[in-house]
């Protein structure tokens, strides 16, 4: 007896756990239902309008074009009826499907593209495929009329982005008016108003060249400053309003006073694959809205959001392309953000670009004269690369883009011709020094003149370049790091040695020419070789001590890399051997003109007695392109005047 108890309270305990499970999957279900009909709409969507229709009988649909600016929708047993401005594409009332039921619904109008649809259900049914043309909302109203209800019915749309739930009536109409043909001069300016002025902009984007005026016939300026100031002047309910169109979005978001100060961050939606930007995000400091906010009982300010998918209005001289011609405009309403603690941080993600192509990140200039368009600069922005990804952080705020810097890439057959007429350049060089220098050591009559020995530790020097820049790419290829450290350290001193070298070839030039006599310096050849030779090796010894690290393998994408220390190091010695170069030949030229000046005969009827100069050095000749015989005048004989 208590084993049957016992079974029948367990059946009963599954009969009710099972009733419970069941009202459940009711509950969730219909939730599931409600949520799909207060779901947001989809950005191409201008009007949206949802709910769930309970069909008992065999049902139909009906579209009826209407002369009246209104989209109605009225329900009853035997047919769904729409009424709207548009032209019908339907010939005949469409039959719903037979299985009766609760159908979910929705009627959706997709101005850009014309079309106005109807989904019931898993169906889809095509109203018309010309509903083109702008309304404004007006008001809203529900049926009375009795019928069976439309449940859990919501609405979106343009002017109110937000689903907004309706109660449950047999029908509803929306009103609509045409936006004014007129722009308003007031204070305040109509949201529809101000759509129409975005879809004429973005219209002119499309096509600059159908119209009527070009966008570059108004200053970028100007359109800008138009296009912010309609932005921060639109009425609307909320804290955010967003526009969308084909080339031009905008957002516009309230910055209360008293509000919290916090990061914000804004993404948009990812585009088609094909596209080059994909997506972008955009980080904005609590710092910024710590700056742009007012005292207690001031008005509040609007930060703006303008996304241009043309750089129409942003053409410079060069004509600078721009990654997927996309431009984003931030800007604080009466507010001038510059200089920025912590950065404004700009991501895209984007296809991956060509090898030859550097992108920059970088932002409109204006041009205040307004006689030439604007410019892209890059100050105070950082660009941060990836294959598909490139951030900006910026300290300011204002229209910023990614510009595409395309380098010439050079074929990989005339790499390999230049490669190779480098390396037959430095062999020839090398080995016409090599034959110099033994020539000059083979020979019997060596002179004395310490300027064939200058030449000759110029040519050393030389050699020991042409050497080290040969041996460079077998010893980087060896993959031995302390190989390639004692080439680098090789290549660096016998560059500095030819800088030094050039510079005392200019500076002996210089002791030939002024000098004519000449002036005995005691060790001279001696103390140019300390110079010439002891100079480098005292700047390669002293970067090496700072780092070692300076030679050998480096990775160039830091901040700091060894050129920094090793550049400096010869660019500085370079302009000794310019000076040198220069004042060489420039004090020439005045030493011959004075040499001349007392030269020149004195009164007439009288001779000149000319010193005997002797023989310049051979230097002088070569270098001014003179003949040896030329260079001198030849000894002149003092002869007596004659008695009278």
């Amino acid at each position: 007896m208590q084993v049957q108890v016992l079974t029948s309270q367990v059946t009963l305990g599954w009969k009710m756990g099972a009733q419970v499970l069941l009202q459940m999957a009711l509950f969730l279900l219909g939730v599931l239902l409600l949520v799909q009909g207060t779901q947001g709409r989809t950005p191409r969507e201008d009007f949206r309008f949802c709910g769930q229709r309970n069909q008992t009988h065999k049902s139909s649909l009906h579209y009826k074009q209407t002369s009246e600016l209104h989209i109605s929708v009225k329900n009853s047993e035997g047919a769904l009826t729409i009424h709207a401005p548009f032209p019908g594409v339907l010939p005949a009332p469409q039959l719903f499907p037979e299985p009766r039921g609760l159908y979910h619904f929705c009627l959706y109008w997709s101005r850009h593209v014309g079309i106005l649809h109807l989904r019931y259900g898993k169906n889809d049914f095509l109203l018309s495929d010309r509903a083109s043309g702008l309304l404004c909302f007006r008001h809203r109203e529900e049926s009375l009329a009795q019928g069976p209800p439309l449940l859990a019915t919501s609405v979106s749309s343009w002017w109110s982005p937000q689903n907004t739930s309706l109660p449950s009536a047999a029908g509803f109409t929306f009103s609509f008016h045409n936006p004014p043909q007129k722009a308003s001069h007031n204070a305040s300016v109509d949201l529809c108003e101000l759509k129409r002025d975005l879809e004429q902009l973005s219209q002119l984007l499309k096509h600059p060249g159908r119209t009527s005026r070009k966008p570059s016939s108004t200053p970028a300026s100007q359109r800008l400053q138009t296009l912010e100031s309609r932005l921060t002047s639109v009425k609307f309910t909320g804290d955010t309003l967003s526009f969308e169109e084909d080339l031009v979005n905008a957002t516009v978001w309230k910055l209360q006073p008293t509000a919290s100060l916090q990061d914000l961050r804004i993404h948009s939606r990812r585009e088609e694959e094909q596209s080059e930007i994909q997506e972008y995000s955009v980080l904005l400091p609590r710092t910024l809205f710590q700056k742009t906010k007012g005292r207690r009982g001031e008005a509040e300010k609007r930060l703006l959001l303008v996304d241009f998918s043309s750089q129409a209005l942003f053409q410079d001289k060069n004509s600078s392309q721009v990654l997927g011609e996309k431009v984003l405009g931030i800007v604080v309403q009466n507010t001038k953000v510059a200089n920025l603690s912590e950065p404004v941080v700009l991501t895209f993600q984007h296809q991956p670009q060509p090898k030859n192509v550097t992108l920059q990140c970088v932002f409109w200039v204006e041009d205040l004269t307004l006689s030439s368009p604007g410019s892209w600069s890059d100050a105070g922005c950082e660009t941060i690369r990836r294959e598909t990804q490139t951030s900006c952080l910026c300290n300011h705020l204002t229209y910023f883009a990614v510009l595409m810097v395309a380098s010439v890439e050079v074929a990989a057959v005339h790499k390999h011709y230049l490669t190779v007429l480098s390396y037959v350049g430095c062999v020839i060089s090398a080995l016409a020094c090599v034959l110099t220098i033994a020539a000059y050591l083979c020979s019997r009559r060596k002179s004395r003149d310490y300027t064939i020995k200058v030449h000759m530790n110029l040519l050393l020097a030389v050699f020991l370049l042409d050497v080290s820049f040969l041996l460079s790419e077998p010893v980087a290829l060896a993959g031995s790091e302390a190989g390639c450290r004692a080439s680098a350290i090789f290549l660096h001193f016998s560059l500095l040695s030819c800088l030094s070298w050039m510079g005392l070839e200019g500076y002996n030039l210089y002791r030939l020419v002024v000098e004519v006599f000449g002036t005995y310096v005691p060790g001279y050849l001696l103390k140019l070789s300390i110079m010439g030779w002891g100079f480098p090796v005292f700047l390669v010894m002293l970067v090496a001590l700072v780092d070692i690290s300076n030679y050998g393998p480096i990775i160039l994408a830091v901040h700091r890399t060894p050129e920094s220390v090793i550049y400096p190091s010869m660019l500085l010695h370079l302009p000794l051997v310019l000076v040198h170069a220069a004042a060489g030949p420039g004090r020439a030229l005045a030493s011959e003109k004075q040499l001349g000046q007392r030269q020149a005969p004195h009164q007439f009827g009288q001779h000149l007695v000319q010193p005997h100069l002797g023989h310049q050095p051979p230097a002088r000749s070569c270098l001014r392109n003179q003949r040896w015989g030329l260079s001198s005048p030849p000894p002149a004989t003092p002869t007596a005047r004659p008695d009278t």
